[in-house]
């Protein structure tokens, strides 16, 4: 959550709203949601320092997004 955010994370959603760039928390996942109707893709799910296996809500939005090349040109990076 956006409240729950700390050092870089928070510096960096600070500086997303200052650009007034659109954000969107999600509390579930839809596959079928309308990802084509954007320009560009940015995961930032995770940052660094990842320990562990990937579950729940986190692993199914990247396995949409690994997916997703195969049905767009839209591109989409990872930071």
């Amino acid at each position: 959550k956006k409240q729950d955010l700390q050092g870089d994370a928070k510096t960096n959603m600070e500086i997303a709203n200052q650009m007034n760039l659109p954000i969107f928390e999600i509390d579930y996942w839809d596959p079928e949601i309308e990802l084509l109707e954007f320009d560009l893709l940015i995961d930032a799910l995770l940052g660094t320092g990842l320990k562990g296996e990937v579950r729940g809500i986190y692993a199914d939005v990247i396995k949409s997004l690994n997916d997703f090349p195969k049905f767009t040109r839209t591109p989409s990076i990872s930071i």
